[in-house]
């Protein structure tokens, strides 16, 4: 997994160690929300058994389908099968955000944090967005791999073909992006960002420099 995924072996990188750089002892984090639960996303869950893990049933239900060769290689649930405090939340579309849909029936933080469907990746992969004073950010997860994907006149084969062979289903999957690609163009309110942008990564962590 590590030899497939390009795992940097450096406990440095881990979420526990940067939340003990920030000045946060693990027992500080009482929540956690996962955009979908593949081997690069879910690895840190057991760092904080306290905290409560809100993640959409059907993407927690298809990572224990392991039928399938896709299903087998992307996801290794002995990195959560042991945490005791999970919030499944059913895949309802509720009411409109931009011109996407935030899952019905998640308020546990007064619609300042929300949980925005973006299937296609997995099963269950979804967005956080998360109210700042100076609008919103959007964590897309998977739906994207580069910020270059935000301007549909950028071309990116390479990637483009990697993302179909990880997708779920291809066709949610470019809808998705397709709309994530709207709201870049058209709302500049919204901070749009991913999970394995190097560029957009960057950018963050000289934020809290």
């Amino acid at each position: 997994v590590a030899r497939i995924g390009k795992i940097e072996q450096n406990l440095e990188l881990t979420a526990i160690a940067q939340i003990q750089k920030l000045g946060f002892s693990p027992k500080d984090v009482k929540h956690i929300l996962v955009s979908h639960l593949d081997f690069d996303h879910a690895g840190g869950i057991s760092d904080f058994p306290n905290a409560t893990v809100h993640i959409l049933s059907n993407e927690y239900n298809a990572a224990q389908n392991l039928k399938s060769l896709k299903n087998k290689a992307r996801y290794k649930t002995q990195q959560f099968q042991q945490h005791r405090h999970w919030h499944f939340i059913e895949p309802i579309h509720g009411d409109a955000w931009f011109n996407l849909t935030q899952v019905q029936g998640f308020d546990l933080f007064h619609n300042e944090i929300l949980l925005i469907p973006l299937f296609g990746h997995t099963e269950g992969h979804c967005g956080i967005a998360i109210k700042t004073q100076q609008g919103w950010k959007l964590f897309c997860g998977d739906a994207y791999y580069s910020h270059l994907e935000l301007n549909p006149q950028n071309k990116l084969r390479s990637l483009n073909a990697l993302e179909v062979f990880f997708a779920e289903d291809n066709s949610q999957r470019l809808s998705n992006l397709h709309k994530i690609q709207q709201l870049a163009q058209s709302e500049p309110s919204i901070e749009i960002f991913c999970a394995h942008d190097p560029v957009e990564l960057s950018y963050h962590q000289s934020l809290i420099l």
